[in-house]
């Protein structure tokens, strides 16, 4: 049974006796309609991550959202929301997690931890009976542990296909700043307690975090990361700076968004953009002032960050996608993420 609700269609699907609510949002109201029900319903995932969160995929999709809006909401028989399936469907026909490919660093299925089976079970059978006009699905960005991937591969089988995406390295935090340190490869510790020694005996620097005015600060830490790498300054564009601008505030309001930067003579040198989430930081991007090599402000502030995690009892400080060597000198554990292929078949 469906029927058509202000361009948001409601299906009843029965399994095992009990009765499930899918609706299909096709529109941007869904982001704010379901905006506290998504936000708790992230919390109650088995593998929960900033990037799952309603303001998170709103700015990407406000920005570069080009498919249709497909937001499939599963509910119990009691109306509960147990799962959120966030996607568009591109004129190919592949039907893709809102999120996009290079901006999300995780990317999976919202659902409520021990229902994850029956909300993918029903959501397949809803595609299979449906009139969408759907050729395959492709997830990406989906980390180590979700349970996306192994429930995946036991309801579809041999159709899936799993690649190896990219590796985003953590560091399992010690309970104190010393207890760290002692962990670090010795020649890499004793350089980098020379360089934080030099900026905090020099009057002139400090550390700042931004509280009242993120937006002129935001327009630093681009500045500083386009700066780091020729490349960097390439990834900027308008769509990218509406979207970081639009992130930022969002991510802000909820207390999730932590923007740092070491000051030199009141002027910011390096700049970390990272999310407190779940106890976890996110070190999600970073840049620095190339003509201040002698202060080595990327990696002081990278350490300063590790330190304040630390003394805020955080139990992770996730790196985020790419192998960059630095990660590993603090003590990074590679993890993987995986992209999810599923066609369709008759």
């Amino acid at each position: 049974m469906s029927k058509n609700i202000s361009n948001n269609q409601v299906s009843t699907i029965n399994s095992n006796k009990k009765s499930f609510t899918i609706e299909v949002h096709q529109t941007e109201n869904a982001f704010l309609i379901l905006s506290s029900e998504w936000s708790k319903l992230v919390k109650l995932m088995n593998t929960p991550h900033p990037f799952y969160e309603p303001e998170w995929q709103f700015s990407w999709w406000r920005e570069f959202g080009e498919g249709k809006l497909k937001i499939f909401a599963i509910r119990d028989n009691n109306q509960n929301l147990i799962g959120i399936f966030p996607l568009e469907l591109e004129k190919s026909g592949t039907l893709r997690l809102i999120g996009g490919k290079d901006l999300s660093d995780y990317l999976d299925v919202i659902i409520k931890n021990e229902f994850e089976e029956i909300c993918l079970e029903l959501f397949l059978k809803y595609l299979k009976n449906s009139d969408l006009p759907w050729k395959q699905i492709k997830f990406r960005g989906i980390p180590d542990g979700s349970p996306t991937l192994k429930i995946l591969k036991k309801i579809v089988g041999d159709n899936l296909e799993l690649i190896k995406e990219e590796v985003c390295p953590i560091i399992k935090l010690s309970d104190t700043w010393d207890l760290f340190l002692e962990s670090l490869e010795p020649r890499f510790k004793k350089n980098l307690l020379r360089k934080i020694r030099k900026v905090e005996t020099d009057q002139n620097i400090d550390f700042y975090e931004s509280k009242d005015n993120l937006e002129n600060d935001m327009e630093f830490f681009i500045s500083l990361h386009s700066m780091s790498q020729p490349e960097k300054a390439e990834f900027w564009n308008d769509k990218r700076k509406g979207f970081f601008f639009e992130m930022a505030k969002r991510m802000s309001e909820k207390n999730m968004l932590r923007l740092s930067f070491l000051r030199l003579d009141n002027y910011p040198i390096a700049s970390t953009l990272s999310f407190i989430f779940n106890k976890k930081v996110y070190l999600y991007n970073s840049g620095y002032d190339s003509n201040t090599p002698e202060f080595s402000g990327g990696l002081v502030l990278l350490a300063h960050n590790i330190h304040e995690a630390i003394e805020e009892k955080m139990t992770h400080f996730d790196m985020l996608r790419g192998n960059e060597s630095y990660k590993y000198d603090f003590g990074s554990l590679e993890t993987n993420i995986w992209s999810i292929i599923i066609p369709k078949t008759n």
